[in-house]
């Protein structure tokens, strides 16, 4: 059966060379070519000047792909068509396509309505259009967009593509609203927005699931007064690569929960343009891509001045699965100091953690407690050293206070304790230490700087149960805390 012999009579009126020579070439299972020889011809943007050597009405095109009986004329390849002008919207809206559809730079200036239709192997690689409206769309197979040229939006919400979403090398430019908007939708293998991918305006994948790989590798992505690339609450099974990537724009990714992430230095967004409060991922991959605390930082960092504690926890428990303790434990410093930085506290709760920022490390760097200890004990054993060289340490217990001796000539009895400089810094320091000494002796307030010296002493007795104590919580913090 020849598609020409049951071709509707509202079609066969005012029939083009170009539709004569596709319904001859469709049945044959060949490409209909309507390219000129002189390749400035064959720019699809420019379509609107194709003669009628190359134009199919958009009416016979839907004839073809669903018309039960037009169908049967087509070999399972599907209708393959290149170069040519589409005359009036392509509408599809709620239609059933029964075979694969392939546009191959052809120029569809009034858009391609495709809301609710469900179709095989869509490709409309290199093609012109201004406007894609495919929103609750079901492909059986890909949905190919490769070097697509639209004005205007291309939209995919809530569709269900059971293949993959390639858009390599497209060039989506909106004025009026979304490059991209696909929020809520389903894409069962890789999605590929890449190698030369250039949107003026948002590209939205809020909610949407990716099976595969979300690959931005090598694209421009530019919306100055807002987000660039939005995938709020979104789930990517595999790889989320964005290394190459080129943004001018914000990077909204709360919620979301990735794989694996591959990126680069050049790919972060400027500070202030980075939304990850609730990401999740399990890694990174890539040669490029940072995987050390400091550059990972400067990563998170990129969300400031708006404080979120969750980016930080996420990255941390990243290094532990790595086998990076010391990494993990430097992001949960940084998280406390960025706290204390931007964070929403109170005075006394900013200096509270100052302190235990420089004595503990926030709980992880317990062993800052014994340097300040040490260096405590180092100066006490200096101060009462000259203190007792100058006559200002002297003998405090009862019994000695008492003695007959010592009351008449200050006669200090041989087996009272000797002054131990360095024993009494301990002495007095160590909370649970007793080495006979600060039981035995005070600096003489009655003398000149002895008030001095015993006023350094409750210093130096203060803080050693201070850090005394911080040591301890800091060290059961720590284990506490990483695992």
């Amino acid at each position: 059966m020849r598609l020409d012999e049951i071709l509707p009579d509202r079609l066969r009126e005012g029939l083009t060379p170009a539709e004569q020579q596709l319904l001859n070439v469709v049945k044959s299972d060949e490409e209909a070519d309507f390219s000129s020889p002189d390749e400035a011809q064959n720019d699809p943007a420019q379509g609107a000047a194709w003669g009628s050597e190359r134009t199919i009405r958009a009416a016979l095109l839907h004839w073809l792909c669903t018309d039960p009986q037009a169908a049967a004329c087509v070999p399972p390849k599907g209708i393959r068509i290149r170069g040519a002008r589409i005359q009036g919207p392509l509408d599809f809206e709620g239609a059933t396509l029964l075979h694969r559809l392939f546009l191959i730079r052809c120029a569809i200036p009034e858009g391609i309505l495709l809301t609710d239709a469900r179709t095989r192997r869509i490709d409309l690689s290199g093609s012109y259009t201004q406007g894609l409206h495919a929103d609750g769309l079901i492909v059986d197979g890909a949905l190919i967009l490769s070097g697509l040229i639209c004005t205007g939006e291309v939209r995919l919400e809530g569709a269900h593509i059971k293949g993959q979403l390639c858009c390599t090398g497209a060039r989506l430019e909106n004025p009026n609203g979304d490059a991209l908007s696909a929020d809520g939708m389903t894409v069962e293998e890789s999605v590929f927005l890449d190698e030369g991918f250039h949107a003026t305006r948002e590209v939205r994948l809020v909610e949407a699931r990716i099976g595969g790989s979300l690959r931005c590798t090598g694209a421009r992505l530019e919306n100055p007064n807002g987000n660039a690339l939005s995938a709020e609450r979104s789930t990517v099974e595999r790889i989320v690569s964005l290394d190459g990537l080129e943004l001018n724009g914000g990077l909204n990714f709360q919620y979301a929960r990735f794989r694996v992430i591959v990126d680069d230095e050049n790919s972060w967004p400027q500070r202030g343009q980075l939304r990850i409060d609730g990401l999740e991922y399990e890694g990174f991959a890539g040669d490029r891509t940072p995987k050390d605390a400091r550059r990972r930082l400067e990563w998170l960092r990129r969300q400031l001045p708006d404080f979120r504690p969750q980016p930080y926890d996420q990255l941390a428990q990243v290094f532990l699965r790595m086998g990076l303790e010391a990494e993990a434990v430097e992001v949960l410093i940084a998280k406390q100091e960025d706290l204390i930085r931007y964070g929403k506290l109170s005075r006394w709760g900013k200096l509270t953690r100052r302190v235990l920022g420089v004595t503990i490390g926030h709980g992880y760097r317990s062993g800052r407690a014994l340097l300040w200890s040490l260096a405590f004990v180092i100066i006490g054993a200096v101060i009462f050293g000259w203190a007792d060289a100058h006559g200002l340490m002297a003998p405090s217990s009862p019994e000695i206070l008492t003695d007959p001796l010592y009351r008449a000539s200050g006669t200090i009895p041989p087996d009272y304790p000797r002054f131990q400089a360095l024993a009494y810094s301990l002495d007095a320091f160590l909370p649970i230490v007793d080495l006979h000494q600060e039981s035995f002796w005070l600096p003489d307030a009655g003398k000149p700087f002895g008030a001095l010296v015993r006023l350094y002493l409750w210093i130096h007795i203060a803080s050693g149960w201070l850090l005394s104590t911080l040591f301890v919580s800091g060290v059961t913090g720590l284990v506490r805390r990483l695992e």
